[in-house]
């Protein structure tokens, strides 16, 4: 019953706050605010004026808050989803009625003209791919088929070289055919040649509209047929286009006269690549040219001479690249070409030096032109300022384009990046990318007099400006074919406009400064009214330097051009010194798109997708509740009786016949409808969903707060305590310093934590000689023992210096329990004060020290006074002292060694006499933990000293850590720890570090022995007696995290030792560890002088680089083999391997083997090499 209570109560809040959203937009009624109002902080007075009753009365309004907020959240969430899923598949069926049903309402010969622009609307495709996508036409179906069948263009492209050239010649009818064909280039003798199959084509000559040739080089190993003979005599009376294009970049024809034969009284179109058709008969008749040439290959006099014989010519492009040769100092004669309406020269530098063309450009004059594309591009192997001066080469004089009046001026630059050098010096494999630097243009426009709309487009920062004297004659130089100077008023240009600028954003500053000039002296000559609009065009680029789509653009008009160049100037040095970025290379988005049929969409189903229509609110709000009742009564987003929600499934087309218009509209309509009712329910439940989330986010935040402000009032001071202890002294690696300033931080967060903290002592028992705070802590800490921590400086020769702030904790030594002395190096930037006193001196050689339990001295900062012979501690009355830890510094003097329980020591051999620290050992009865690290030591200087034998009776755990050693003081360790013994210890750790290094040469493998260094530590039998669990470390130290050549290279060389498992008759559990690569091996028998017999082991414990296992797998694998042989298999309970490489994941766990999986994991890893550099 309290169950179906609540869900009603639930229910009836969901469609309370649907209803209030459809109907106010907002997510939370208004009756609701005030219970879901949230509680701002609050002083802890504030709280203790509330108390407990009215804290438990803000804590539960919270909570309702939040637990009220969090159901409606989740729930909403979950539907939205759900609905959002349900919308998209009725978006999806509608797109497909909608598609099925245009058909009906498409005329076959509007289908017809698709047909014709997916098959013929992108220029570029090859004859092949066209055909293949009419051949995909008509098989979509029979309705496709017969309108495909029926339409002769879409079967008018031949390859020559397909399968389906017959299959369109008898579909095309009597339709003119646009013809391919490879040609193949004989060098021996020089000859063009085509398939023999391609003969079948020629009966078909007198229907060809278009014809290309492919030009290959050798690569036809058929049958072939000599051109020349084979087109002599064709009927080309319908050619209208003629199209010269060689695949191999490099392949020039020259002046092949193959063609000579080619009787095409009607062409008027000719394209041609690396290839000028000199012998063509019909040159005269050509009203469109199209040619690019490479310099050096094609002599420009036969070019010119070509030309001269086109009376009818109206649109000529000329396309020239730097080859062979870099231009043409040959004079040639005048020739007018009349007709030539529009012009395009393009000029590609890939040298580097300049291209003459003076002569050449010279001679030419178009008196009826009136659009020219002047497009240039260079290439360079390194990044630097381009300067181009050709326009002076092509722009001469002011009657080779009089009636010119639109210009269009493209310059674009190429840098090589990221190639390597060949042998000869030649810069090989690489990439371009448009130029980062400036590109500066030299622009006679006052050669142009008729000029009235201006363009300039570049792919960088292009720097146009108008010529000088000085400028015009650098760029004429010796190419110049003029007799005199063009006079200064020809300098000046005309009034414009329009003005259009195409760059991307980055490189508009540059042509926003040479636009000014132009503009402003337009307005000085009072022409400023024919000015119309500056145009700016932000594009993207391509490779190969071309400029892509027009990303934006916006418009200026009058003066708001003019300001728009001042405010390019304003950024223009800010844009010189930011960082500039690689241009985005966009597609052909928009063009493909236009050009593409395939997945269409009707243009009412655009609109209906973009710009759905919103339902009436209260059919929106009565839908809502059905919605919201279905879900929530049996988890279903539509209702049950939404039957006409259902998907309506694929039909043939002869089916959507049998509907006809009328059932096609209504199926449309259905359709429409589920769009309608689903995208509005979706669209509402994602934006409701989205503002009750985060009401339900604020309310949980909400709670969170008033739990943590009242639950102070609700907590114990003993608890409390507790917590502050923790935060504290939770971490045993913080130092006094840090400790004692969070005793601080707490007791100045708020009143009840000051008292709290004031009334616990042991909270300020860390002293750590900070002047001032400490005789607080000491008056607060009251009888608590105390933490103390002492700088002491011994740079001042035999002299110690004590902090200041140590003589206020020295007479309160009784209560010290832990000491921490460090010896240090006294810095000039230290805010430390040191004092010389040898009253402080005499007080601390004289402490009474009845409550020490630990003490940590350490010297780190002065390796010339690590181990002098101070007495400071040959006084000290320590006689609970239990813990030692010394680094650097051993205290021989102190008396309260005998009685130590934990001992770490780290020092070097050369800096204490071993005998003098092995005879304080010795004092030592009541050991239970040793740690003992020796550092390496190179000196050759050192003690013959004999060593008493030591038993350590009571020690149990045993940590030895050595670097690599010199022979003469491994030798000198030998005898050290053989006079040692412990004979209860049964855990042993053994670390060994050193440098993995060449030894000799650059050449030879990095290595690191340490023989010497487990033979100085493992002498006999009875060194170890009862170890049951023995962990080997070895590491290399130039080994690390930081990936760089040398630590790669140390991480594969070979870090060899023998592992003393013979020396250890008791032991039962191996861990073997290391970061390098380990190649361990059994301890040789000359050192014990008896059988290396190796126990039988319960556990082993790989903790390895993963590449690194294969010499660690022959180890473990021989002692597995020796105790399955022993018959000590039983005892053997498993294997366990850890990968320890550096940049291994967390999840990657260790993994252990049993049984004889232990051996076959050792035989895999046996198969694994060693990485290479």
């Amino acid at each position: 019953m309290v169950a179906k209570i609540v869900d009603e109560s639930f229910k009836s809040d969901l469609f309370e706050v649907v209803s209030n959203w459809i109907t106010y937009n907002d997510a939370i009624p208004e009756r609701w605010k005030e219970d879901l109002k949230l509680t701002g902080p609050m002083l802890y007075s504030d709280l203790q004026v509330l108390g407990t009753s009215g804290c438990s009365d803000l804590v539960s309004r919270a909570r309702k808050a939040m637990k009220r907020l969090k159901p409606l959240s989740d729930t909403l969430r979950e539907l939205a989803s759900a609905i959002e899923a349900e919308s998209e598949a009725v978006c999806t069926n509608y797109n497909a009625v909608s598609n099925m049903c245009s058909l009906i309402f498409l005329p076959d010969e509007l289908l017809a003209r698709i047909f014709e622009f997916v098959v013929d609307g992108d220029p570029g495709l090859a004859n092949s791919a066209r055909t293949k996508a009419a051949v995909t036409l008509s098989h979509v179906s029979q309705y496709f088929r017969s309108t495909a069948l029926s339409c002769a263009a879409l079967w008018s492209y031949v390859s020559g070289s397909s399968d389906l050239d017959f299959l369109c010649l008898s579909r095309s009818k009597d339709a003119l055919l646009d013809v391919e064909m490879d040609v193949d280039y004989m060098n021996n003798p020089r000859k063009l040649v085509f398939e023999r199959s391609l003969v079948n084509i020629l009966p078909y000559s007198g229907r060809w509209r278009s014809l290309g040739f492919q030009f290959t080089a050798g690569q036809m190993h058929s049958q072939r047929v000599d051109v020349c003979h084979a087109f002599r005599g064709l009927d080309l009376r319908a050619l209208e286009s003629l199209h010269f294009n060689p695949h191999g970049g490099s392949l020039s024809l020259g002046g092949f006269r193959d063609f000579q034969y080619l009787d095409a009284p009607n062409l008027r179109h000719l394209t041609s690549s690396r290839f000028f058709p000199l012998s063509f008969p019909a040159f005269a008749n050509l009203t469109t040219l199209s040619v690019a040439l490479p310099l050096g290959h094609i002599s420009l006099a036969y070019v010119h001479n070509g030309l001269s014989r086109m009376k009818a010519l109206e649109s000529f492009s000329l396309e020239l690249e730097s080859g062979l040769g870099s231009g043409d100092d040959q004079l040639h004669g005048k020739l007018e070409l009349l007709r030539v309406r529009q012009l395009k020269f393009e000029i590609t530098n890939r040298s580097g030096g300049p291209i003459k063309l003076g002569s050449f450009f010279s001679s030419m004059s178009f008196p009826g032109a009136v659009e020219l594309h002047l497009k240039y591009l260079m290439v360079n192997d390194i990044e630097l300022d381009l300067e181009f001066y050709e326009l002076g080469n092509i722009l001469q004089h002011d009657m080779q384009f009089p009636c010119v009046e639109r210009f269009c001026l493209e310059v674009n630059g190429l840098t090589k990046w990221g190639g390597s050098l060949s042998f000869s010096g030649v810069l090989t494999n690489y990439q371009l990318k448009p130029p980062q630097e400036d590109m500066t243009v030299v622009a006679p426009l006052g050669l142009l007099p008729s000029l009235k709309h201006l363009t300039l487009c570049s792919n960088g920062r292009m720097l146009p400006c108008l010529p000088r004297r000085s400028t015009l004659a650098s760029s004429l130089g010796a190419d110049n074919s003029t007799s005199e100077m063009p006079p200064e008023e020809l300098h000046i240009v005309s009034s414009l406009e329009t003005v259009t600028i195409r760059a991307p954003t980055r490189a508009v500053t540059g042509m926003s400064n040479f636009v000014s000039e132009i503009l402003q002296m337009q307005k000085k000559r009072g022409d400023w009214g024919e000015f119309r609009e500056l145009v700016v065009a932000d594009v993207a680029q391509v490779e190969g330097g071309d400029t892509c789509v027009t990303v934006h653009s916006k418009a200026y008009t009058g003066d708001s051009a003019l300001e728009w160049c001042e405010e390019r100037k304003s950024v223009h040095c800010l844009e010189k010194k930011n960082i500039r970025h690689r241009t985005l290379l966009l597609p052909y988005l928009v063009h493909n798109q236009r050009h593409s049929f395939k997945g269409a969409l009707p243009f009412w189903q655009y609109h209906a997708m973009l710009a759905p229509p919103k339902l009436d609110h209260e059919i929106l709000e009565n839908e809502m509740q059905e919605v919201l009742s279905s879900w929530i009564t049996c988890k279903e987003a539509t209702p049950k009786h939404w039957k006409d929600a259902k998907p309506i499934n694929p039909m043939r087309f002869s089916e959507l016949r049998g509907l006809g218009a009328t059932g096609c509209t209504r199926l449309g309509a259905q359709a429409r409808k589920n769009v309608l009712r689903l995208t509005s329910l979706s669209n509402t439940l994602r934006e409701l969903s989205s503002a009750i989330q985060a009401e339900s986010e604020a309310a949980q935040e909400n709670f969170e707060l008033v739990t943590n402000m009242c639950n102070l009032i609700f907590l114990p001071n003993e608890l409390l305590t507790h917590i502050f202890h923790f935060v504290i002294n939770g971490d045993p690696g913080e130092t006094h310093l840090t400790r004692s300033r969070a005793a601080f931080t707490l007791s100045h967060v708020s009143q009840y934590f000051r008292r709290t903290t004031l009334g616990c002592s042991s909270l300020w028992t860390n002293i750590s000689g900070r002047y001032g705070t400490d005789l607080l802590s000491l008056l607060r800490s009251r009888d608590k023992l105390l933490d103390v921590a002492i700088v002491v400086d011994i740079a001042s020769g035999e002299e110690l210096m004590f902090e200041q702030s140590s003589s206020d904790a020295l007479p309160h030594s009784k209560r010290w329990r832990s000491l921490d002395v460090q010896y240090v190096a006294k810095c000039r930037n230290s805010r430390q004060i040191f004092k010389w006193n040898p009253k402080t001196r005499q007080a601390f050689q004289e402490l009474d020290l009845r409550s020490l339990e630990s003490l940590r001295i350490t010297n780190t900062n002065d390796a010339d006074n690590m181990f002098k012979e101070y007495r400071e501690f040959q006084h000290w009355n320590s006689p609970n002292l239990r813990h030692l830890v010394s680094m650097h510094y051993f205290p021989l003097s102190l008396p309260g060694l005998a009685n130590l329980t934990s001992l770490d020591v780290t020092l070097k051999p050369g800096h204490v006499s071993l005998a003098d620290f092995l005879r304080d050992l010795s004092r030592m009865k009541y050991l239970e933990y040793f740690a003992l690290k020796l550092e390496g030591d190179e000196s050759s200087v050192g003690w013959q000293e004999r060593f008493k034998k030591v038993e350590f009776p009571r020690v149990r755990r045993l940590k030895i850590e050595m670097e690599s050693q010199s022979p003469h003081w491994a030798d000198v360790l030998k005898v050290f720890f053989a006079s040692m013994s412990f004979s209860y210890t049964v855990d042993l750790d053994v670390k060994l570090v050193g440098e993995v290094i060449r030894l000799y040469s650059e050449d030879d493998e990095p290595v690191l022995a340490l023989s010497g260094e487990v033979e100085s530590i493992f002498r006999h039998d009875m060194q170890f007696p009862i170890v049951e669990r023995f962990c080997l470390e070895v590491n290399g130290l130039n080994i690390g995290a930081a990936n760089t050549l040398r630590s790669m290279e140390a991480q594969l060389g070979t870090i060899s030792l023998p592992v003393p498992l013979s020396l250890l008759p008791n032991v039962k559990h191996f861990t073997l560890r290391s970061n390098g690569c380990l190649n361990p091996h059994h301890l040789p028998k000359s050192i014990s002088g008896g059988m290396c017999d190796v126990p039988a082991l319960e556990t082993i414990t790989i903790q390895i680089i993963r590449w690194a296992a294969k010499n660690v797998a022959f180890y473990v694998q021989d002692l597995l083999m020796k105790q399955r042989v022993s018959r000590d298999w039983r005892e053997f309970r498993g294997l366990t391997v850890e990968d320890n490489s550096l940049d291994k994941k967390d999840s990657e766990a260790a993994k252990t083997y049993t049984g004889d999986n232990a051996l076959e994991w050792c035989i895999r890893q046996k198969q694994i090499g060693k990485p290479s550099m």
